[in-house]
């Protein structure tokens, strides 16, 4: 009877007038139970469902259990923290002996030179720096960059007002 209730339900879209008589009518029809009525086929269509979303979750429950028993942390992940690796993203902040080793290295190794846009620039200027690598030199440079704009913007439209 409940697969040929599921059927139904299928069959008979949600707003269809009367929608649970016809899905009894439909039920007492293909069934040799006996006549079932539309309250008693929507009190079974609940239950249904209510079973099929415990089900679910026991499911989903198991499949994490077991995923988690699958996967087994390494040390080097357990010893990972997020400030570890926003410290690893050079987080620290910039000195001013750093900052002018930065501008000079940038101006001895021009992006119009012979290095421009190589990784080769890029690894002087930490070289000159010295005491940072090269990406942290070239989100410093982003950085840098994105204030001058801003600064810009800002000066023009105090300047337009």
């Amino acid at each position: 009877m409940i697969h040929v209730l599921v059927k139904a339900v299928n069959i008979l879209p949600a707003g269809t007038p009367k929608r649970w008589e016809a899905i009894a009518a439909y039920v007492n029809q293909h069934t040799n139970s006996a006549s079932v009525s539309g309250k008693d086929v929507l009190k079974q269509a609940k239950l249904l469902k209510q079973e099929d979303s415990n089900l679910r979750k026991t499911a989903n429950t198991n499949a994490f259990d077991s995923f988690t028993n699958s996967v087994k942390e390494t040390d080097a992940v357990k010893n990972v923290t997020i400030t570890t690796y926003l410290e690893a993203e050079g987080s620290r902040p910039w000195t001013v002996g750093e900052q002018r080793a930065l501008e000079q290295a940038l101006k001895s190794y021009p992006s119009t030179s012979g290095y421009s846009g190589s990784d080769d620039r890029w690894q002087l200027i930490a070289n000159v720096v010295g005491t940072r690598t090269r990406r942290e030199c070239i989100i410093r440079c982003k950085e840098l960059a994105e204030q001058v704009r801003a600064k810009k913007a800002a000066l023009a439209t105090v300047n337009k007002s």
